[in-house]
């Protein structure tokens, strides 16, 4: 009996293909870790907004109809300086290296999420 194709293998190639191309594109330093452009990468990726807010978990996302809201975990006395900085500078070279990761973490999370969906044959 034939083998049936794993859809999620073709799903998984194409996401990895979306995601090094973005990469690509806002990694600072090529070939290094360096400031990733996080801000303009989560814009591309329709996140409207990043808000940082105690939360219970690191991170998570709001889908929208449109795009997506970031929520990124932090004290609450930490709140107006994480989001002055990272508008200030979006590759949030300032930020603590726990939000960062966040950050990219939820990016990362976009790729998987629907709606909003944009068609990976369309890239």
């Amino acid at each position: 009996m034939p083998r049936r194709k794993n859809p999620w293998v073709k799903r998984r190639n194409e996401v990895d293909d979306w995601a090094e191309r973005l990469g690509s594109r806002y990694i600072r330093n090529a070939g290094s870790v360096g400031p990733t452009a996080l801000g303009a990468m989560a814009r591309e990726q329709r996140i409207k907004r990043v808000e940082f807010r105690p939360l219970l978990v690191e991170g998570g996302l709001i889908v929208e109809s449109d795009g997506f809201i970031m929520m990124v975990r932090c004290d609450r006395d930490e709140s107006d300086a994480f989001a002055r900085s990272f508008s200030g500078d979006e590759t949030g070279a300032f930020l603590p290296p726990r939000q960062r990761f966040t950050i990219a973490h939820e990016i990362a999370h976009t790729f998987f999420l629907i709606p909003p969906v944009r068609r990976l044959a369309a890239l």
